[in-house]
């Protein structure tokens, strides 16, 4: 019998094959066959692929979602809460905390407040925002003045502005000291 490798029937490699060989031949098919069906008709290769193929539509999506997801906040921002506190007067501080000829920044029905202790228990207070842009100010205790370090703002101890670009005054409040503490309020 003449066979040549890869090219002859099956019903002539059969009987080519003992019966020894013909169970193992058997049963290989038969686990051939569960293979085939336990991937669904598709070889490894296919499967293979299809994993890859799936790790890689999930990073896809991953960065998808890191450019798309700022650029959604941009458009539709988290709604801001609106708190509104409207205290007539609040302790912020002690005094203690405020060394003659200095300031400090303190919170009050939820702006920012800049309050200067003068000595002996004087104290002026105003807001800590700039009316040009919105920088906050800061004292120079050398000059006396109340100063704006974003484009040369200048305040006198009361808030009027000196000299600078900005349009208005700074909001005044009142500040007092009262068992020790600072105690804002409403000018």
């Amino acid at each position: 019998m003449n066979i040549v490798q890869g090219q002859y029937e099956t019903s002539r490699r059969l009987e080519v094959l003992s019966g020894e060989d013909q169970q193992r031949r058997n049963v290989l098919d038969e686990s051939q066959k569960g293979i085939v069906e336990h991937n669904n008709g598709q070889g490894a290769e296919t499967n293979r692929r299809g994993f890859l193929g799936k790790i890689v539509a999930a990073l896809g999506a991953l960065f998808g979602l890191s450019v798309i997801y700022p650029i959604a906040r941009y458009i539709y921002p988290p709604d801001k809460k609106v708190v509104e506190e409207n205290a007539d007067s609040a302790v912020v501080g002690k005094l203690a905390e405020l060394a003659p000829n200095t300031a400090k920044n303190y919170k009050f029905n939820g702006k920012a407040v800049f309050v200067l202790n003068q000595g002996n228990e004087t104290l002026a207070a105003m807001s800590a925002v700039c009316t040009h842009l919105g920088c906050n100010v800061a004292w120079k205790s050398d000059e006396k003045v109340v100063f704006c370090s974003c484009h040369g703002a200048r305040y006198d101890l009361e808030g009027k502005k000196i000299s600078g670009p900005q349009p208005a005054d700074l909001q005044p409040y009142t500040a007092k000291v009262q068992d020790g503490n600072i105690v804002i309020s409403k000018a």
